[in-house]
């Protein structure tokens, strides 16, 4: 993949990641031979009342969709098909910092790896970016970066 294709696939994540509720946002574009697919950021889906959990919490619960599987649906829902695709992912928190890394989490790539999705382009902490297979990533040790939810490897 080019290059200079690839840095503005992440530049367009970046802008996604900018309506992101959370502390750290993330966004993710994917994409086929230049065209865009779907474009999403990590946003609350549900809130779960405080009356359900325990009171050792201030508010209210969320549950969270990950940029990569919101990016995924928004496709999914305009009717492409994202097999062989790219997904570019990237994310910074609210002061501006980039985190260690994007990189997707164990359950996304599950996910992106069902429908398949072929490869992903990360943004890291010192604003470049990696790139490896999906079925790669899907066989390594990793870490959600938004939930710190550390995986064994997904193939056993």
């Amino acid at each position: 993949m080019c290059r200079d294709l690839d840095l503005k696939m992440l530049e367009i994540a970046d802008i996604a990641a900018e309506d992101s509720p959370h502390n750290f946002r993330m966004g993710a574009v994917i994409a086929s031979r230049r065209n865009i697919l779907g474009i999403g950021h990590s946003k609350y889906t549900a809130q779960i009342p405080r009356r359900l959990y325990s009171t050792h919490h201030r508010s209210s619960l969320h549950c969270a969709m990950h940029a990569e599987t919101a990016t995924l649906k928004d496709a999914l829902l305009h009717g492409y098909a994202v097999n062989g695709a790219t997904i570019y992912v990237s994310g910074f928190t609210k002061a501006g910092n980039r985190p260690k890394s994007c990189r997707p989490c164990r359950n996304c790539v599950r996910v992106l790896c069902e429908y398949g999705v072929r490869r992903v382009v990360y943004r890291t902490s010192d604003g470049n970016f990696a790139e490896s297979r999906l079925n790669e990533l899907s066989t390594e040790e990793m870490v959600c970066t938004s939930c710190n939810q550390s995986s064994s490897r997904l193939n056993p």
